[in-house]
């Protein structure tokens, strides 16, 4: 008899025991989805229509969640039907200050960002040294779409698809470390992108994994024609228009992303087509540009690629000179550019090689080193040229030089060393039934004394077997490109007068 009382006992301790548990645990999931409705934090508010928790199988459900933060110059909304999490390990939080989940996915999020000139950052609170491990094994995003708009609701930014899956994120707040990833595979596709008023930039597919990142179907396009372009700015600037088929790069790494470092193996940009024009209709804002070596050394994230590999690139540059009204250009074909060494965290030595085709036979080959530790900016240039016919520069020396040529260069190599005051140079060319003809630029007629004249002095033909000497000195408000134009340009004149 006292054996079974004891038993009524125990069992009603134990009852009441589990009663208590279970209103304590009840409590506490009310109190957590009260919180979970709506957390606020300096900067950032969380806000939900509906949580709910599922102890048994280890889940939460939450609805309709909304998410406000902002940056130094953007407010962000977010909103997101569903977030469900799955497989919640409760010991691990509990014993090893970790948390730990089978599973997030988000559904259907909406990220609407305004563009304002300058926004309040909340203030910096002390680092939580409390704060816990997190390991996720999946996290998916699915349906996801970004709106970036400024004050007016002019779209700066339209992202219509997203998809995120990673699978095993750990982070390491005692180390402070950047969180880990084991794999990931973000795909985006038909983004439309205004950097500026006066241009636009689509993109058909982006996708990123751990191996790869491949970019499809870029395209750069001005908002404004190559005639009204100037009209919107107030000194001289390149017009552009590009397009690039296919850019895959090869095992990013961005685990140093952080610190603003980032590397990989190679870069392959297949179907690259540029066009470039300048309307010198307008003034020159005459200011000191930098050599290619120091535009490179001031990039903000530091790089590290082996090779970056340009294949069937097509190049296009003209100009409008202020004493005519159409415009006069130079085009190069089938492309092919390889650059290596491309590091700035060790300020190794660029090489880059090209080659290209000048009308239906021309070759054009050249290389050209840049040591990015040099202060002065030194490099070495070297140009071959083969089988090209001086008439496919015409539509550029007619409209911008006042001057046709006619004749076929079969031969001419030219090297240039310099820095950023002067290069020296030695060059050869062999050519044959050159002819020039002067052009009136005001009625396009042929100046026919003055061409006879200037036929006279330059000689038909030269098959000398001489190198000839040549000097330039930079203009520091040009370009590094201007520079290595002239340098090619005194390599061949030289040789001609």
């Amino acid at each position: 008899m006292a054996t079974r009382k004891s038993l009524s006992l125990f069992f009603l301790v134990f009852l009441l025991i589990a009663l208590i548990l279970f209103l304590f645990v009840e409590y506490k999931k009310k109190q957590f989805i009260s919180e979970l409705n709506y957390l606020e934090f300096p900067g950032f508010t969380l806000s939900t229509n509906h949580s709910e928790i599922d102890l048994l199988n280890r889940s939460i459900s939450i609805q309709q969640a909304q998410i406000n933060t902002y940056t130094a110059t953007d407010s962000i909304l977010v909103t997101i039907p569903e977030i469900r999490v799955q497989g919640i390990h409760y010991s691990d939080y509990i014993f090893n200050n970790t948390v730990r989940l089978d599973s997030l996915i988000i559904d259907s999020p909406l990220l609407y960002i305004t563009r304002y000139d300058t926004l309040p950052l909340p203030p910096v609170n002390e680092t939580d040294s409390n704060k816990p491990f997190i390991q996720i094994k999946h996290i998916f995003l699915n349906n996801g779409k970004i709106l970036r708009q400024d004050t007016s609701k002019d779209t700066l930014m339209s992202l219509p698809s997203l998809r995120i899956a990673i699978t095993d994120l750990s982070t390491d707040p005692e180390n402070n470390a950047p969180p880990k990833i084991g794999a990931y595979r973000l795909t985006i596709l038909n983004t439309i992108i205004k950097p500026n008023t006066l241009s636009r930039v689509t993109l058909a597919r982006m996708e990123l994994t751990k191996e790869k990142w491949t970019l499809e179907h870029l395209l750069l396009r001005p908002t404004h024609d190559k005639y009204n372009y100037s009209k919107f700015i107030p000194y001289q600037d390149d017009w552009i228009s590009g397009t690039i088929n296919n850019l895959e790069l090869h095992q990013p790494d961005i685990t140093q992303l952080s610190d603003s470092v980032f590397k990989a193996d190679h870069i392959a940009i297949n179907g690259l087509q540029l066009d470039i024009f300048r309307d010198k209709h307008i003034a020159r804002k005459n200011t000191q540009k930098p050599m290619l070596t120091t535009l490179l050394n001031d990039i903000p994230l530091k790089i590290a690629l082996d090779s970056v590999l340009i294949n069937n690139g097509k190049l296009t540059y003209g100009e409008r000179m202020p004493e005519n009204n159409n415009y006069g250009s130079v085009t190069l074909n089938n492309i092919q550019n390889n650059i290596y060494r491309l590091n700035t965290i060790e300020k190794d030595t660029v090489f880059i090689n090209f080659s290209a085709n000048s009308g239906s036979q021309g070759l054009v080959k050249g290389s050209c080193t840049l040591p990015l530790a040099s202060e002065s900016a030194h490099f070495d240039m070297h140009l071959y040229m083969h089988k090209v016919n001086f008439a496919t520069f015409n539509s550029f020396t007619e409209t911008n030089m006042n001057m046709t040529n006619k004749g076929i260069i079969n031969n001419a190599y030219i090297n240039a060393s310099g820095d950023h005051i002067s290069a020296k140079g030695r060059s050869y060319l062999n050519y044959d039934e050159f002819e020039v003809t002067l052009v009136n630029k005001k009625t396009g007629g042929a100046k026919k004394i003055l061409s006879s004249i200037a036929n006279f002095i330059v000689p038909k033909k030269r098959d000398l077997n001489e190198e000839e000497k040549f000097t330039i000195t930079r203009n520091q408000e040009r370009s590094f490109f201007n520079y290595m134009w002239l340098c090619a340009q005194k390599g061949i004149t030289v040789n001609m007068i």
